[in-house]
């Protein structure tokens, strides 16, 4: 706690000696510093669904109701998303992106700063992760096994709830994978299809081909490439849509300046949209225009050169600015001094105003110190005669966050824009309507009224109702994905937080404390837990994380995907699987000597595989190596069949033909047949396509021992015949 007041008493001296352009690179290191990290803190991001194809929805947390999804709205720890058959999604992050296909459900199990978790029950994801440091987490959990991303790449995950296997393919990048007690590394250019739950079986293979979902996803990130950031953090969500649909322009007093191409007449910031309660910061803005991300929670709003625009924080200026989100980067009137007369009709209200460049931020939410300063200064240079300790001090320490905590007395620069300050009943926005319909500008005979008086608050005194945690709350469900799935136990490696808790119980504890910054912690120590989690979740044991360590399959050519490895049954591993090959010629050696005219009948055996048989079809199918070593053995066994002389030498002249083609298929594999049980099943399992092949030309070609040799025994036979009857 020490070295963070120094930290940032040191800050505040050092900024207020320097000119804006050093403030800006002072702002930039301090962002650098290792300071403590604070468990009263929400996350520094989010995760914001950007487009929507077809029929989409989303079920907040705390909320067993599906309602239609909604562009721009933040997604965070408890929240799902569904899309229906024939649509899909995209949701953006500070360093990536989600695409989800059609019929896929998934749930954030956990989002913070330095996680990233999500389960999912059905359908498809794709992940484009443009950054993953190694004290990162990113994990996909599945009913098969968890998938945890070990780099920056390009992924699909997908689930089969009809055969319960889930899929994953590594087009870029790496991933452990594991599950039940087994796991396995892969790598760029590798696939896996996984299966079981008590234990996890997969295997390995190259990439598929390409669908019209990859095709989606190509064409999607071949847009976001072609975007460059110039004024903006490239970790900054919905940056990206900025350059469409706005431009930019350099202002004196203030620098880089976006102005949105198309608005509506008498447009102003924070108009069109609505309130929505997404815990933990409370009250957070959702807009209405498809750009309208960025600008909302990022930056600061000016009225310049006779229209508005937006004005984002500091970027680069030798150490990137990592940008904190914000619900809404406004300053809120309202409490007991607060009577505008304006005709709202619904009770008392409470206005807002965009808040300029250099004006600080009051979070309506519980914070540390730390938190304040990174959200404040990085996202605007903070004016030079404020210090910003003794600011978080009197708002929240010395107030204790007050019944409504009245923020120091200050002057808005925006208060003069047209239309900058919004009024709305508090019933209007306890329900989450639309601002625009709902809300009306402050006249101007009380402006001046509110800007000399103390009316700016902290945290607006309104208590959330159920229909404020999304539009559409109370109305029917939008379609959704079926209860046995979402009920399904997903493998989890990272321990996900507790489940949120349901509205219902927390809506009294919301109305007691209205007005008052919101305290996630104090929330949870008041309000009973869930009973059932929304997520039933399985850990990854210590041995299967051990497995996925050992377990790394040699990586493929690019444009030459492998052939599918074993589907390893238990307890048998990819990796241990030539450990098992020895025991093959030793099987091979044991059996021919008992039965040597026995040779004249395996063909009828090899379907039932018991006693010679066994290693034949192995021998076809899986290996040409081994036929070498029974070559030299072979002689030894024929010897003693001396009764059939002519079939003899004809079976090691014969023999070599019918392994040439298997040889092409899988070389290695030849060792794994040598013990007659194990291989076999592993031989169904490995290469079920090469098989048919095998059995068909064996029969036609043999009823004796082997097929070659069956076609030369009866063509001697049949000239012996013709000889006799020529005498």
């Amino acid at each position: 706690m020490l070295k963070e007041k120094t930290v940032m008493s040191t800050m505040h001296s050092l900024t207020r000696r320097v000119p804006l352009a050093g403030r800006v690179a002072l702002g930039a290191l301090f962002l650098t510093l290792a300071l403590p990290a604070q468990d009263v803190d929400p996350p520094s991001r989010v995760v914001r669904l950007n487009l929507m194809e077809g029929s989409v929805s989303m079920q907040p947390a705390g909320s067993d109701q599906w309602v239609p999804g909604v562009i721009n709205r933040p997604f965070t720890i408890g929240d799902s998303i569904y899309a229906d058959a024939n649509s899909r999604a995209e949701l953006h992050y500070d360093a990536g992106v989600i695409r989800i296909g059609p019929q896929t459900s998934f749930n954030l199990l956990n989002f913070n700063d330095g996680v990233a978790q999500i389960s999912l029950v059905e359908g498809t994801l794709n992940l484009r992760v443009r950054r993953l440091s190694a004290e990162e987490v990113f994990e996909v959990d599945t009913p098969n096994a968890a998938i945890t991303l070990t780099s920056p790449g390009d992924y699909r995950i997908a689930v089969n709830p009809n055969d319960q296997t889930s899929l994953v393919v590594v087009r870029g990048g790496a991933v452990d994978v594991t599950g039940g007690d087994n796991g396995v590394s892969l790598q760029a250019g590798q696939s896996a299809q996984l299966s079981g739950s008590d234990y996890l079986q997969y295997t390995v293979g190259g990439e598929p081909a390409l669908d019209s979902f990859d095709q989606f996803c190509g064409d999607r990130n071949r847009r976001e490439q072609a975007f460059h950031p110039r004024y903006v953090s490239a970790d900054m969500i919905g940056g990206e849509d900025l350059d469409e649909n706005g431009s930019w322009s350099q202002q004196a007093g203030v620098g880089a300046v976006w102005y949105p191409t198309t608005v509506a007449a008498g447009w102003a910031p924070y108009r069109y949209g609505h309130w929505a309660w997404i815990e933990p910061w409370g009250w957070t803005w959702v807009d209405d225009a498809s750009w309208g991300f960025a600008p909302f929670h990022y930056g600061r709003w000016a009225f310049v050169g006779g229209r508005w625009g937006w004005t984002p924080g500091p970027i680069t200026v030798g150490v990137a600015v990592r940008p904190v989100y914000a619900p809404a980067l406004v300053s809120f009137f309202g409490g007991g001094g607060f009577s505008v007369s304006v005709n709202l009709g619904g009770g008392p209200s409470l206005g807002w105003v965009p808040l300029g460049p250099g004006e600080y931020y009051t979070p309506s939410y519980h914070v540390s110190s730390t938190y304040f300063t990174k959200v404040n200064v990085s996202n605007t240079v903070i004016e030079k005669n404020v210090n910003i300790t003794n600011i978080y001090n009197i708002t929240y320490v010395n107030r204790g966050g007050g019944a409504v905590a009245a923020a120091p007395p200050r002057k808005f620069a925006n208060m003069q824009a047209p239309n900058a300050v919004t009024v709305i009943s508090q019933s209007a926005m306890a329900s989450g309507q639309t601002v625009s319909h709902a809300g009306q500008s402050l006249p101007k005979q009380d402006l001046a009224r509110i800007q000399t008086t103390n009316t700016a608050i902290v945290a607006p005194a309104v208590a959330p109702t159920r229909a404020a945690l999304a539009v559409g709350m109370g109305k029917s469900n939008a379609p959704h994905p079926p209860a046995q799935l979402t009920a399904k136990p997903v493998f989890a490696k990272a321990t996900p937080p507790p489940p949120p808790i349901p509205f219902e119980k927390k809506q009294q504890f919301l109305a007691s404390h209205a007005g008052q910054p919101f305290n996630k912690q104090e929330l949870g120590a008041s309000v009973p837990k869930s009973a059932a989690p929304a997520v039933v979740v399985r850990k990854v044991s210590p041995k299967a994380v051990a497995a996925a360590a050992s377990n790394k399959p040699a990586p493929q050519a690019a444009g030459k995907p492998s052939p599918p490895n074993a589907m390893n049954a238990k307890p048998a591993t990819v990796t241990t699987q030539p450990k098992s090959a020895p025991p093959a010629p030793e099987a091979r050696k044991a059996t021919p000597t008992p039965t040597p005219a026995a040779s004249k009948t395996e063909p009828k055996e090899l379907a039932p595989a018991k006693t010679t048989p066994a290693p034949a079809p192995e021998f076809r199918k899986v290996t040409p190596t081994p036929t070498p070593v029974p070559a030299k053995t072979e002689p030894k066994e024929v010897a003693p069949a001396k009764t059939t002389p002519a079939p003899a030498p004809e079976v090691r002249k014969v023999t070599p033909t019918p392994t040439p083609a298997p040889a092409k298929t899988e070389p290695k594999e030849a060792v794994p047949a040598k013990t007659t049980p194990a291989p076999a099943p592993e031989a169904r399992k490995v290469t079920p396509t090469p098989a048919p092949p095998a059995a068909k030309t064996e029969p036609k070609q043999a009823a004796p021992a082997k097929a070659t040799t069956a076609k030369t025994t009866k063509s001697t036979s049949k000239d012996k015949e013709k000889k006799t009857e020529e005498k």
